[in-house]
């Protein structure tokens, strides 16, 4: 399997759910370059595949070999951080990309 010791069936179950979804089209965009400002995650949207989702992840969680407790745990708490920023009136596209041209990168 992909994570030694986990179930397949799990780990698609757990990629196709919004936690893993939102931090999955944010981290693609981040890892391309692309522009964040203008971002907002599609909840009715599946991107990508898990393999890559996952090196993506583990390339930015900032543990050396983590456990999939510890992905599950940086890819909840990165959700939510998203999901706020998504929702905070003021890091709205509109507002943020004059004055603070980069900012959700």
């Amino acid at each position: 399997g992909i994570i030694p010791g986990v179930d397949e069936r799990m780990v698609d179950q757990e990629f196709h759910n919004s936690k893993f979804q939102i931090a999955s089209q944010y981290l693609s965009r981040f890892a391309s370059g692309a522009d964040l400002d203008t971002f907002v995650y599609n909840i009715r949207y599946v991107e990508g595949d898990f393999q890559s989702f996952l090196r993506t992840l583990i390339e930015n969680c900032g543990v050396e070999d983590p456990s999939w407790a510890e992905i599950q745990r940086f890819t909840s708490f990165l959700s939510s951080q998203l999901r706020d920023c998504d929702r905070n009136d003021f890091l709205k596209p509109e507002v943020v990309r004059e004055d603070l041209p980069g900012f959700k990168a």
